[in-house]
């Protein structure tokens, strides 16, 4: 098993399940990550770390190209989203929020 692959895709795929299961608390936790300074720190930041484990994995997936890009698109991700002023960071999430049908309580974002 790789494991610097498996955990983090666990990890993705354990928040997109509880995205879906729990709208209103996604909600809720989106609303209180924007209320903070460092919402981009922790969401850049989360993303880099995710993508590197990914990416430093990739050599010994059974698809290494298909799991290097994966994990390259995290990362860059990551550093858009800690280059990016916070005004244009917080737009972007505020639209992001309200994309999912399942989270309908986010039109008072």
């Amino acid at each position: 098993m790789n494991l610097p692959v498996f955990v983090p895709g666990i990890l993705i795929a354990a928040a997109g399940a509880g995205v879906l299961l729990f709208p209103v608390r996604f909600a809720d936790l989106t609303r209180g990550l924007l209320a903070r300074p460092a919402a981009r720190w922790y969401a850049g930041g989360t993303r880099i770390v995710l993508g590197a484990f990914i990416f430093a994995g990739a050599g010994s997936a059974s698809r290494p190209a298909a799991v290097a890009t994966a994990g390259a698109l995290l990362l860059f991700a990551g550093a858009v989203l800690l280059l990016l002023p916070r005004p244009r960071f917080e737009a972007i999430a505020r639209w992001g929020a309200g994309l999912s049908p399942a989270t309908g309580c986010t039109s008072h974002l």
